[in-house]
């Protein structure tokens, strides 16, 4: 049974999610420096095929270009908004490297759960804003929160 919320309280819904949104540039020719250059933006990581990574993973399958805004959160938008907002002042240089030869780009979202749920809508802004770089958006979910629910 839902107990309805008095006025002035507050609700717990306990651990929000950890929402991670990035924009990534890979392809075998791409230059990691050169896409710092032309963006004017700082990556959060970069790679290069065939580098070594640390621990028992694989070397770096194809050279990456990385930009990623994480937070905990219950709202996927709320971390996409932010990250289009780092972007939008050079979108258009964005774009144009994302439609160059030997490049591929696209954002994705990383959602791990260990305890609640997000809830999975964007708003028509970031939706509007997404649709001007042209690129695909992928979703991916980690589901280790309790199962049956």
């Amino acid at each position: 049974m839902v107990r309805p919320v008095s006025e002035g309280e507050t609700l717990d819904y306990g651990k929000p999610p950890v929402v991670r949104a990035y924009l990534a540039f890979s392809g075998d020719e791409l230059r990691p420096v050169e896409v710092t250059d032309c963006l004017q933006i700082e990556p959060t990581e970069t790679g290069m095929k065939g580098e070594q990574r640390p621990g028992r993973r694989p070397p770096v399958p194809q050279t990456f270009w990385l930009l990623a805004v994480e937070k905990n959160t219950f709202a996927i938008d709320e971390v996409l908004a932010e990250l289009l907002e780092l972007l939008w002042s050079r979108r258009e240089a964005v774009r144009a490297l994302g439609g160059t030869r030997g490049c591929s780009a696209g954002f994705v979202v990383n959602v791990t759960i260990h305890e609640n749920r997000p809830e999975y809508c964007l708003s028509p802004a970031t939706l509007t804003k997404l649709a001007f770089f042209g690129f695909e958006l992928c979703i991916d979910i980690f589901d280790y929160g309790p199962a049956g629910r």
